[in-house]
């Protein structure tokens, strides 16, 4: 009779509601309840949703008075049921199937008032979970059998593999306390990990900074030797240099002597040939033709002498010039440093001044204020008619340093002290003087009257002394 209920109640709905079908998304919700479009009444009857592209069937359900009520059906985009059971006044109610993408079981179980809400490791609503569900795999095993009580785990329970053997039975403290051991042990073994792992790397990290320090060694050793090997390159290939030179030096000069040495032999031959042959043939010819070469050469080497010197006059005239235009650009270079010491000297002694200037002028602004503080001071303590204190002693006990420095200023011996165990007091030696001058004395120093009492006490060489002391 009982599975028949759901049935009788869907059809007594159905008589008392009139059944339409719409679209859940054109419904309109207000605080948790569904409203036609363009209507202030509650929705009931069915409603659906589509997959947009595909129109294969999303959801299908039934809400009275706004709220879901009776079977829902979930689908998946391929056709295949998702989830399926009853609502009750908007809540989860009676028995329901959550199934696998590729159409097996994946939980069944029934819920007492659950509002959707305390997702499990499932990905399933747990919240008001009542009596015995059961969990399967994807391949169809059985993953679980689990007892609720209200939404929350109640009694043993049973989780297995994919293989059906039983990985865990017990209660949920026994699983939290197990679980708690598997953290635990988790933790310790990630920590021990990682101190290897810091371990590891601390060794690698010193092989790789030995590695980086030999490697420099070698690659010095390798440069101090190319620059050995060059530098000795270099030695002797100046040494080869020089000595080529030197050969080459002395070739030349035993060629040079070997010329001058042959010349003088060709020379003494002529010599003696011609000496010969003119005494031979013709003394008088010989002396002409002899006379006119020499005027030849002479004119060759005077003509050949002006050309050198000309060629020497404009040298020396060039080098003058260009010693010249040297001189000149040393003389505007020097000239323009000076300028530029000059100007930075100038701008380092105007800055000096423009600072010496600003200094004078703040110890003359304090000065000034400093004589309009006293004299403020003064005019105050005069129109307090204070002057009655000069040259007494007084005992400033938590007082501010600024009110110390006031008595001071009014020719007091001023005695400033702190003491945690006393709140703030003020002691007047010897006074001669009222109430009312007491209380001149707080108003000259900042102080509220009403928060002080104001007493004299007997005790001293006077006989007696003054005190004012804070009420808090």
């Amino acid at each position: 009779m009982k599975r028949h209920i759901p049935l009788l109640a869907l059809l007594l709905a159905s008589l008392l509601y009139p059944q339409s079908k719409i679209d859940i998304n054109d419904l309109v919700e207000v605080d948790g309840k569904m409203y036609k479009p363009s209507n202030d009444k509650l929705y009931s009857g069915i409603v659906y949703d589509s997959y947009t592209g595909t129109g294969e069937k999303k959801l299908e359900g039934f809400y009275r008075n706004g709220l879901k009520n009776g079977e829902w059906t979930w689908w998946n985009v391929l056709g295949g049921i998702v989830s399926t059971g009853n609502f009750r006044k908007g809540l989860l109610y009676g028995q329901w199937k959550y199934y696998h993408s590729n159409g097996q079981l994946k939980a069944r179980g029934s819920y007492r008032n659950g509002d959707g809400t305390n997702r499990d490791e499932y990905g399933l609503t747990a919240h008001g979970r009542h009596g015995k569900w059961i969990f399967w795999y994807d391949s169809g095993s059985k993953s679980a059998e689990i007892s609720y009580k209200n939404g929350v785990i109640d009694g043993v329970w049973i989780s297995l593999n994919e293989q059906g053997q039983k990985v865990w039975e017990g209660t949920l403290e026994e699983y939290k306390i197990a679980e708690e051991e598997a953290k635990l042990k988790a933790e310790k073994e990630a920590r021990l990990i990682a101190e290897e792992a810091a371990r590891l790397a601390e060794a690698a990290r010193l092989a790789e900074e030995a590695r980086l320090a030999e490697e420099a060694r070698l690659a010095e050793e390798a440069r101090l030797a190319e620059e050995a090997r060059l530098a000795e390159e270099a030695r002797l290939a100046e040494e080869a240099r020089l000595a080529e030179e030197a050969r080459l030096a002395e070739e030349a000069r035993l060629a040079e002597e070997a010329r001058l040495a042959e010349e003088a032999r060709l020379a003494e031959e002529a010599r003696l040939a011609e000496e010969a042959r003119l005494a031979e043939e013709a003394r008088l010819a010989e002396e002409a033709r002899l006379a006119e070469e020499a005027r030849l050469a002479e004119e060759a080497r005077l003509a050949e002498e002006a050309r050198l010197a000309e060629e020497a006059r404009l040298a020396e005239e060039a080098r003058l010039a260009e010693e010249a235009r040297l001189a000149e650009e040393a003389r505007l270079a020097e000239e323009a440093r000076l300028a530029e010491e000059a100007r930075l000297a100038e701008e380092a002694r105007l800055a000096e001044e423009a600072r010496l200037a600003d200094k004078a002028r703040l110890a003359e602004e304090a000065r000034l204020a400093e004589e309009v503080r006293l004299a403020e001071e003064a005019r105050v303590a005069e129109e307090a008619n204070l002057s009655i204190l000069y040259g007494r002693s007084i005992w400033m006990i938590n007082s501010s340093l600024a009110n110390c420095q006031k008595m001071e200023a009014m020719g007091m011996t001023v005695v400033c002290g702190f003491d945690s165990d006393l709140n703030k007091s003020i002691f007047i030696e010897c006074p001669d003087f009222n109430e009312s001058t007491a209380i001149k004395i707080l108003d000259y120093l900042g102080l509220q009257s009403s928060d002080f009492s104001i007493v004299i006490k007997d005790g001293n060489e006077c006989g007696h002394y003054f005190e004012i002391r804070i009420y808090f």
